[in-house]
């Protein structure tokens, strides 16, 4: 593989000053702004190597099969398998090692044709890593943050500021041409906002109030924009089934030695809210100054991560191994299981989208007590509090039979 270098681009710039609007705003003595932007552009090396199917393993020949050491590996029939005397199971070869055609499963079959071409020469007697595609991964930011400072009079002044820093992502790229593109991070975001304001007022030469408030935000996407509302029947996996799919995107299949096809993820979304308030008060009297005041905050988490709402099916050479309950290095292929139709093992997420909400209060009273000019006594008392979390519709416990009486409960 060719070398690929590794690129980083920084810039930005910072400004800040007086208000300024002439003949509208004159805010030199009162009101200041400050604008700044820190910007990155990156491009990582990087390369994805995988081990494909050969052409004539995509029509079911695998007479060219072999393992590490360069010995023949055996395909067998797993409609051949019965137990022998011995009590031990048998199959029976596939003739030439070539599956007929009419064996080969119509789905899987419609699967494997979206695998790309191998690309390069084996590494090894068993074909292992003919595949690589060189794919520098490509992330940046645009970080920005503002905030203005207003007086609004001898005793009391504002300020507000507002910072983001949406970071995008786009890597592991395996081959990127069809919907059956494995990366999952194709691409992922994060994006975290930040409001906050703030309001000082001047009760007396010795009392000043200040109230703060503010909202953070996270927001994570992760996916694959290839494999995205591809509609599994176009693979010819039944109406009954796909109905039942809470989003459409490519079924993953996990196939041992040979590259996996399709995401794990394809549209997880989730973002996390913070909203903060907090009122204090500092009071001056004699050598005590004592701060007093409140902090509250309510937590919000909404995900949308359907996960593999299509599917995951895994496939191993026990279908086509020479015994099916015990492994050998000369019988048995995951791609030859995979061409029948057999899986291992599979799964669909059928997952909630939840919506959680907690809230956080606390109070506080602090006092520094200058008892002499050199000694200085800071005491002060905290209480706080975290609510449970709950979910803002109740779909944790949906469907949960709550008057169906338990089968145990007349043997307590």
């Amino acid at each position: 593989l060719g070398r690929v270098p590794f690129k980083q681009n920084t810039f930005g710039f910072e400004v800040d000053g007086p208000v300024y609007l002439p003949r509208l705003f004159d805010g030199r003595n009162r009101a200041f702004f400050m604008l700044a932007l820190e910007g990155l552009r990156e491009r990582n090396p990087g390369a994805e190597t995988r081990t494909l199917p050969t052409a004539e393993q995509l029509r079911g020949d695998f007479s060219g099969l072999f393992n590490t050491e360069g010995r023949p590996v055996t395909i067998y029939d797993p409609a051949s398998t019965r137990l022998g005397p011995d009590g031990r199971y048998r199959r029976d070869p596939f003739p030439g090692n070539r599956i007929p055609q009419g064996r080969i499963n119509p789905v899987a079959a419609k699967v494997a044709a979206f695998y790309p071409q191998p690309n390069r020469p084996p590494i090894g007697l068993d074909n292992a890593l003919n595949y690589a595609l060189i794919t520098p991964s490509k992330n940046g930011y645009d970080h920005w943050v503002g905030k203005i400072d207003l007086r609004l009079s001898d005793r009391s002044s504002v300020s507000g500021c507002y910072g983001q820093t949406p970071w995008n992502n786009f890597s592991k790229i395996v081959w990127g041409t069809n919907a059956a593109e494995p990366s999952g991070e194709a691409p992922s975001t994060r994006v975290s906002r930040n409001w906050g304001a703030d309001w000082t007022y001047t009760l007396s030469p010795s009392m000043v109030f200040n109230l703060r408030g503010g909202l953070a935000r996270y927001e994570g996407f992760s996916g694959n924009i290839y494999g995205r509302g591809f509609d599994p029947r176009q693979l010819g996996q039944p109406d009954s089934l796909v109905r039942q799919f809470t989003t459409l995107q490519f079924p993953r299949f996990n196939l041992g030695r040979y590259s996996e096809l399709g995401a794990t993820r394809v549209t997880n979304y989730e973002t996390h809210d913070t909203y903060s308030l907090q009122p204090n008060m500092t009071w001056v009297r004699g050598r005590h100054s004592i701060k007093y005041g409140a902090e509250l905050r309510r937590y919000n988490r909404n995900q949308l991560q359907p996960g593999a709402a299509s599917g995951v099916f895994t496939f191993d050479k026990r279908w086509t191994q020479a015994d099916p309950l015990r492994a050998d290095a000369l019988s048995g292929d995951e791609f030859a299981s995979f061409l029948l139709g057999h899986p291992t093992s599979g799964y669909v997420d059928r997952n909630i989208d939840p919506a959680y909400r907690n809230h956080y209060i606390a109070l506080f009273l602090q006092d520094d007590w200058k008892v002499t000019p050199r000694l200085t006594v800071n005491a002060g008392l905290r209480w706080d509090y975290e609510t449970p979390v709950v979910e803002r519709y109740n779909r944790m416990v949906r469907g949960f039979a709550f008057h169906q009486p338990s089968p145990l409960a007349a043997q307590v």
